[in-house]
């Protein structure tokens, strides 16, 4: 009874929310809209650096017969949406979003990671990608984990082999740095 009660009293918040996302803890779909694309920095792992921020691009494409008007990513790692170890979102509360035809559009956003103000090391590794999609009627699609991309930590190798020209049968001294 109580599961009943805290069900309604979410539904009902998302509802008086308007376009707030709805409290969903598993992929959610309400009138005709479907997402049918996800994009994450050009398809590329995410490589960031620990000097300046590295802003990625997301794009999302969606498809209803009202059209689309909205869209809205999350990155997220851990095992649980609803409890996740780190959240990364985007930097504007509105995509910008470009129709491709009468019902669909894509929408894109950013995401500027930081590495002064929050990511460690311990943060590189997969993150999953939660994406939101709103018509222009009354409809929304919500999936909690529709995609994944890597997020990794810029580094540097540089080599430098001596002497040269090497002779045959002679040492060879191979040095170098990882930055």
């Amino acid at each position: 009874m109580r599961t009943r009660a805290t069900f309604a009293a979410l539904t009902a918040v998302a509802a008086l929310g308007g376009l707030a996302a709805p409290a969903a803890h598993a992929d959610e779909v309400r009138g005709d809209i479907r997402i049918t694309d996800v994009v994450i920095n050009g398809g590329k792992n995410i490589v960031a650096d620990a000097t300046t921020p590295e802003t990625v691009t997301v794009s999302v494409t969606a498809t209803d017969p009202t059209g689309i008007h909205d869209a809205r990513v999350e990155l997220w790692r851990g095992t649980d949406w609803a409890n996740p170890d780190a959240v990364v979102l985007p930097d504007q509360d509105l995509a910008d979003c470009v129709p491709a035809g009468d019902t669909a559009a894509t929408c894109s956003l950013t995401i500027t990671l930081d590495q002064y103000r929050w990511l460690q090391n311990s943060d590189a590794g997969t993150w999953k990608v939660s994406v939101w999609a709103w018509a222009d009627g009354d409809g929304y699609a919500f999936e909690e984990a529709r995609t994944t991309t890597r997020l990794q930590r810029y580094s540097k190798l540089t080599a430098n082999a001596s002497p040269e020209p090497v002779k045959k049968g002679a040492t060879l001294t191979v040095s170098g740095n990882l930055t």
